[in-house]
Parts: C-alpha cells; structure tokens; sequence
C-alpha cells in the first residue's frame, strides 16, 4: 500500500489520475487559438491540434474518476444521505464562479450589467458571451450526481459483461451514430436517451476499477498502441476536416462522444492505472506530491480559465521555446498559478467551499 492509501484510505491511481487530467485540461484551453487561426500545413497549427487531441481524454477520466468511486458497492449509503454530502459541493461552487465568471467577462468587455441577461446566461452557462466553456461541466456532473442513486443498484448487482454491455451500448448511440451522420450523411433516429456518454464514461469509470490493473504486457502490447492510433486517426482527421473546409474548424473529431476521444480516455485510465503501480511512482515523495495535488483538481478546473486569460500578456515569452516545448510550458505556469490560487482560497473559511 502506498502511503496516500495508508493515511487517508484514498486511490494512488485515481489521485494521480486527477493530477494528470488537471494538467491536461489547462494544455487543452491554451491551445484554440491555434488550432482555429494557425495555416493547417504549419508546424504550429499541427502541434496544437495533436496537443488539441491528445488531452481530450481529461473531462472522460474526471467522469471515471467520479464512477470508480461513487459506484463503489463498498460506499452505498441512503440517497438523502448522498445528495447531502455531494450535491452541495457542486451546487455552490457553480453558483459561485457562474457570478464570478459573469462579472469577470463583463468587466473585460466594458458591457453594462443587465439582470435578465445575467439570469439568461447563467442558465445556458456554456457557450453564452460572458460565461467560459468549461462551466458546462458542472451542470453535467450535478445530473450524474442526481442519478447516481438510482444507477447505484443496477451497477452493484451488475456483472462486468453486464457493464460491458451497458458501456457499449452508451457508445454505440452517444459515439458511433453521430459519427455515421457527419461522415456517412446517415441520420439515425434513434435517440440515444439514458445511454448518452457522459453516464457511459461514468459507468466505464466503475467498470475498470473493479477489474485487475492490467500488465505491463498489455499495456506496451495493446492500450498504448490504441492511444496512440487513436491520437493519430483523430490529428488526422482533423487535417483533413479542416483543409475540406477551406475555412473554420471542425472540431467533430474533439467532441467527447468522438470514437478516437473515447478509446484515448480508455487506454490512458489504464496506462495511468498501471504506471501507478510502478516502484518509480510508488516513491514517497511522488505520493506525498500526488496526495497534496490531488485535492486542489476541482479548484484547479474552477480557476484556470481567470488565470490563463490573465496570464495572456506573457504568453509571447514562450514563444522563444518554439510551438512544441512553448505551449506546454505556457500551460505549466497556469498550472502552477492555479494551483496557488486554490491553495489561498481553501486557506480563507468564507472561500473554501467554492473551491473543495
């Protein structure tokens, strides 16, 4: 047992999963600048778009992180129980930064505040002018939470062909028919109702947590070539998506439900699973640093859109490392200032739950 697990009963593989996804979510919001201005044949445009690809397994492993645990036929409790401890943490930090975020990209756009403008926004969150993107996955994760109770029984009495099944269903509507109407002007009417693929990540999540941590053998000889097919079919695609166009992106191969986006976020839970059980990583220090980190992977998410817009002026300054090392490195000082930030929120009582 590693010392994370020993102190506190957490997972060293999901806390470093966490940590990983974290990351990947700054990398993957530094980067559509380029991938939507950039010439296509640049190397520039085709470092961000492969960095655009490569970290869309991010939001996927959160979503499985939330199935491994909360799926856990060890934690069953009553649903008001449940709700109580789970739905509040969510609940206030989204009413919390949708205000922050509002006022944020109302003050940098000059715009005068309008009530019903703001009740407008708040209530569609993503996609609205002054609200950022990544606010969508709150609302998402409250209507897994919501369900969470009522998948608990059938997922605890569910054999893992069962959960097989279920997952593969979930991608079969929610990932292969959408992609049949894009590329194959195939418009199938069948709505994919429960098994959309947000629930199939989620039930995905407590599917492998319950089955062995793959060998080092299947890793090197199955899941990290698919990562890396998967990686290559989608930066690809995406290529030629945009050179068909002549003008946008079409970020179809981006999506969560993409069939590329879904095998990637599958084989990098299991290639972290396992790297995690290695002596390297099993290191006290790197536990010690994984255990610290961890925690702070909600804040992070919450906080780092405000950061990296603030940190847009010193952004030319990576430039000097070139579009392969540059971008990463960008992303690491807004990674690091992020977590800073969320370190003094949690120290401050009144802002600590805006941040848990």
């Amino acid at each position: 047992m590693g010392i994370r697990a020993e102190i506190s009963g957490r997972i060293f593989y999901l806390d470093l999963l966490r940590v990983v996804a974290s990351f990947a979510v700054v990398l993957l919001h530094e980067v559509p600048w380029q991938v939507t201005h950039l010439p296509a044949d640049s190397l520039g445009w085709w470092t961000a778009n492969i960095y655009n690809i490569g970290m869309r397994f991010c939001v996927p492993v959160f979503i499985m992180i939330s199935g491994a645990l909360l799926l856990d036929p060890g934690r069953a409790e009553p649903v008001a129980t449940f709700f109580r401890k789970r739905l509040f943490k969510v609940v206030i930090p989204f009413l919390v930064w949708v205000c922050f975020y509002y006022g944020f990209y109302l003050y940098r756009a000059g715009d005068p505040f309008v009530a019903e403008d703001f009740v407008r926004e708040a209530a569609r969150t993503a996609g609205s002018p002054h609200m950022p993107h990544h606010l969508w996955f709150l609302p998402m994760l409250i209507g897994l939470y919501l369900a969470t109770p009522f998948i608990r029984p059938f997922t605890d009495r569910a054999t893992p062909r069962d959960l097989t099944f279920f997952v593969g269903l979930c991608a079969l509507l929610a990932s292969g028919f959408p992609m049949l109407e894009r590329f194959a002007d195939v418009e199938v009417s069948l709505g994919n109702g429960m098994f959309n693929i947000y629930l199939g990540y989620f039930v995905l999540g407590a599917l492998l947590h319950r089955l062995p941590c793959p060998s080092g053998h299947q890793i090197a000889g199955i899941f990290a070539p698919l990562a890396l097919a998967a990686l290559a079919a989608g930066a690809v695609g995406a290529h030629a998506l945009y050179r068909e166009l002549g003008s946008g992106y079409d970020g179809i191969l981006n999506r969560w439900f993409a069939p590329n986006v879904v095998i990637l976020s599958l084989c990098t839970f299991l290639t972290i699973r396992y790297l995690a059980s290695t002596l390297p990583l099993r290191h006290p220090a790197v536990e010690r640093a994984v255990a610290w980190l961890a925690p702070l992977s909600f804040g992070i998410y919450l906080v780092h859109i405000a950061v990296i817009t603030l940190l847009e002026p010193i952004s030319p300054f990576f430039g000097y490392f070139g579009d392969v090392a540059g971008m990463p490195l960008r992303a690491l000082s807004a990674f690091v200032v992020s977590v800073l930030v969320v370190v003094v929120l949690r120290r401050v009582p009144l802002l600590r739950a805006t941040v848990p």
